[in-house]
């Protein structure tokens, strides 16, 4: 038996998160990937303007915690995207520019994760990169680049080798064929401080700007040098203060050169500029503006489409940034998605009757924010709950209103009792009454019973409580001291689908695993196996995918683990890039279908899903076997469908290729009586008289195929020598999107060999029939072997009959044998075309 496997395809620091159409399990099927919409933090990364798609493309960076990143972005004005995490390999300190002649951004050289420096030219077309076969400059890494494009070239200039500070003095360029020195600098030349300076082309003079830099470790100047193609000239030594890491672009539209940023010493130790000039070909000028903080090694680009001025990233002494900036001359802008500040203990809910997610307070905030799926809204109520944390929030879907109860002040750390309403324009106090004053606990709301359910927490005097209340809108009420043991810092969530309220985990003094789900009249505990022990978790339930999903959490240290509950079993999501996390807020987002999660750094931030292939890592297996599939299941992990197509038959069959079929839930046949039967007999020699069978079909058929074992798969397009590509999809994915199927696996069924010529009575074989079937010698040995005579011939395969995979005759492979005897050839057209065809 042959096992081949389908592979799986393929969320943070805390900030602002979205998972959309989760469902990546280690062992089981997913639609969709992790990504973010917006870069990570970063430093000594690269950008350049792509003219003709109107986008800023940025690759690589240093993450400073975190190794080199070798993906590519691109700022269309109002989004990031990832284009692609292909190409180049991750890098730091290495140069771009945008050649308009030829439409691609060219990047050159810089430092590989390794230590190892990069002689590699690529070029980057908006889908793809390729690097090109050319004989480049030496290695090098802190050299700048621009485009002229009067001349079509890209210039290079500078950079260092053989060690951080070993200089190289020369200006080389690339008209897309090949790399050339152009100039050896003289002493009329910028010279040897051509390290971490900064460059940009102005059009409207046919020069390339450099200025600054730096002189061998811990010195940096301030003179400013143009290039016409054929020779440097020193055109001031006034203007900004020395300078390196600084960056510079030229804004076409009003004819300027515009510089930000940089740190005055190599050495470190000295604040880092944020001071904004501009050059006009003569002088420079300072630009008073408050904007960016100060930094060093950011980028800026030129977005010549929208006239503003893009500034991506830098580092201050810490973790690098991650905002956008712009700058139209006047002022400048923060383009990131603004949202709330650093929380911890804040709360969150999706109102689905204003399709915004709610959030408030945590740390020392008593603000109301509201995200509409495209920005965060900070509203202004007449009146609100104060400064809290650590408290609870539930959405009541039927009345329109966010429900607030307790938690701890930040004025003087009181616990809470208070009950609260949100109706999207102004707070409410319902209720002083009810449970006791508490912080850690949680709450969701039933839809079927119209109730906030509460659960736990932790008291005045530390201790943790075990309490089911209950808020219909009016009044609280104790419906349990039973069930859950105490625990606080735990998650609480209503399944819809199944009408139950779900419990994960918390902690009563340590960390806890089991699952409860609460009916409305009593607790039941459903799992002590599937996440790990933790606490300070957030759990949502997806409607689309009718599961629970949990992220994240604390057991000594945060994590990063994202899991889903269909009510039966834990899957654990097999996902990436996602940063460790606890004490965050996590909500559904049914309007878009995404989980929303937002943290405590006081970084917002957002993800989403690239759409890839559900697959279902089932083993698909080819016996020596005819006129079917075996498709052993495994443990396959939520709603899956499993479509067959044929993709080369016999020439008789040709017409039907191409057609998608679905295979349809499996039964539990009988042989011996060619329908399901249970009990039934085994026939002597053999274990079991039963197998589970299926069908195709032309509709799909979602189910969870957990462990239904080996399924035969028949059909009348399943035939000799065919080939078929077996695919799945994810129930929550589009059947017309090609994308979210997994990639084709090819079967092929084994020769057609049930029916064969003369019995070799000493090798105990048949031979291999040409096509051609021996019936009169088969039927015999049909009905000697239907009626168990001992000494019946020995077949490797007497079953004609598609669904009964095992060797128990039934009589109509008998049927099939006398069928063949009166003139019909194996295998048989199709009675009926498939799907209308």
């Amino acid at each position: 038996m042959q096992n081949i496997r389908l592979s799986k395809r393929g969320v943070v620091v805390l900030g602002v998160v979205v998972f959309a159409c989760l469902s990546v399990p280690a062992h089981g099927d997913g639609c969709t990937n992790w990504a973010r919409l917006t870069p990570e933090g970063r430093r000594h990364h690269a950008t350049a303007y792509d003219s003709k798609r109107g986008v800023t493309v940025l690759f690589g960076g240093d993450q400073h915690d975190v190794p080199l990143v070798g993906d590519t972005w691109e700022w269309d004005g109002q989004t990031w995207t990832r284009r692609s995490t292909t190409g180049p390999p991750p890098r730091v300190w290495h140069a771009m520019a945008y050649d308009s002649v030829r439409e691609v951004t060219v990047l050159f050289g810089g430092t590989l994760f390794d230590g190892s420096h990069g002689v590699d030219t690529w070029e980057w077309d908006g889908e793809t990169w390729t690097q090109r076969d050319v004989v480049a400059p030496g290695w090098r890494t802190d050299h700048v680049m621009t485009y002229d494009s009067a001349r079509g070239v890209t210039v290079l200039v500078g950079g260092a080798h053989a060690g951080p500070f070993g200089v190289i003095a020369e200006t080389w360029e690339y008209d897309g064929v090949s790399w050339k020195v152009h100039s050896l600098l003289a002493a009329d030349a910028p010279g040897a401080w051509l390290l971490f300076s900064a460059m940009a082309y102005d059009s409207a003079r046919g020069v390339s700007v450099l200025f600054g830099g730096g002189i061998g470790s811990n010195v940096h100047v301030g003179n400013t040098w143009e290039w016409d193609g054929m020779a440097w000239s020193l055109r001031s030594t006034g203007g900004p203060a020395p300078r390196a890491f600084h960056s510079m672009a030229y804004d076409s539209a009003r004819g300027v050169t515009v510089l930000f940023g940089g740190e005055p010493s190599v050495s470190g130790g000295a604040t880092f500029f944020s001071d904004t000039w501009e050059w006009n070909g003569d002088t420079w000028a300072e630009i008073p503006a408050s904007g960016p903080a100060p930094r060093e090694a950011l980028s800026l680009s030129y977005d010549s489409l929208r006239a503003v001025t893009v500034l991506f990233g830098g580092k201050p002494w810490g973790p690098p940034f991650d905002d956008t900036w712009e700058w139209d001359g006047v002022s400048w802008v923060q383009r990131d998605p603004l949202g709330p500040n650093a929380n911890a203990g804040h709360a969150m809910v999706y109102d689905t009757l204003r399709d915004r997610t709610v959030l408030f307070g945590g740390a020392t905030k008593q603000e109301t924010w509201e995200h509409d799926g495209a920005s965060w809204i900070l509203k202004n109520p007449t009146r609100s709950p104060s400064a809290r944390r650590e408290h609870a929030v539930a959405y009541d879907a039927l009345r329109g209103v966010t429900v607030l109860f307790g938690g701890r002040a930040e004025s003087n750390s009181q616990y809470l009792g208070d009950t609260w309403e949100w109706n999207g324009t102004d707070w409410a106090q319902v209720s002083t009454t009810g449970p006791s004053p508490r912080r850690e606990h949680a709450t969701a709301f039933d839809s079927t019973r119209g109730v906030t359910v509460l659960f736990g927490g932790q008291d005045e005097l530390g201790n943790p409580l075990d309490d089911t209340w209950e808020w219909n809108g009016i009044a609280w009420s104790l419906r349990s001291l039973n069930g859950p043991s105490v625990r606080k810092a735990h998650a609480l969530v209503f399944d819809s689908a199944r009408g139950v309220t779900v419990m994960f985990g918390g902690n009563d003094g340590a960390e806890l695993d089991d699952t409860w789900e609460w009916n409305g009249e009593t607790w039941t505990l459903v799992s002590v196996t599937g996440p790990p022990a933790r606490s300070d978790h957030a759990m949502t339930f997806d409607e689309l995918r009718g599961l629970t999903t949990l992220y994240g959490g604390w057991n000594g240290e945060a994590s990063s683990d994202v899991w889903e509950w269909d009510g039966a079993l834990w899957r654990m999501r097999a996902v990436t890039d996602v940063p460790p996390v606890s004490d965050h807020a996590m909500v559904y987002d049914s309007m878009r279908n995404v989980t929303v999660t937002v943290g405590s750094d006081g970084i917002p931030q957002e993800y989403t899903f690239d759409v890839v292939a559900a697959q279902l890592p089932t083993n698909l297996t080819v016996v020596a076997k005819s006129r079917y599939l075996s498709l052993e299941t495994g443990d396959a992990g939520s709603w899956i469908a499993i479509q067959v197509t044929p993709v080369a038959l016999p020439p008789a069959f040709a017409a039907y290729e191409g057609i998608p079929l679905w295979v349809s839930g499996s039964k539990t046949s009988c042989e011996n009586a060619g329908e399901a039967q249970v009990p039934c007999s085994p026939a002597p020699g053999f274990d079991s008289p039963t197998t589970q069978t299926a069908t195709l079909s032309c509709s799909p058929d979602f189910r969870v195929w957990n462990n239904a074992g080996t399924i035969n798969i028949s059909h009348e397009l399943i035939v000799p020598g065919g080939t078929f590509a077996v695919q799945t999809i994810h129930q929550s994915c589009d059947l017309d999107v090609e994308q979210a199927y997994s990639t084709p696996l090819p079967l092929t069924t084994s020769a057609w060999a049930d029916v064969g010529g003369p019995y070799d009575v000493v090798a105990r074989l048949w031979t291999i029939p040409d096509g051609s079937v021996d019936v009169a010698f088969d039927v015999v040995a049909i009905l000697d072997k239907f009626m168990n005579r001992a000494a019946a011939p020995e077949k490797t395969r007497v079953d004609l009959q598609p669904s009964t995979p095992d060797q128990i005759i039934d009589v109509l492979d008998i049927s099939f044998a006398i069928d063949a005897f009166r003139g019909m050839k194996y295998p048989f057209l199709p009675t009926n075309p498939p799907c209308g065809r």
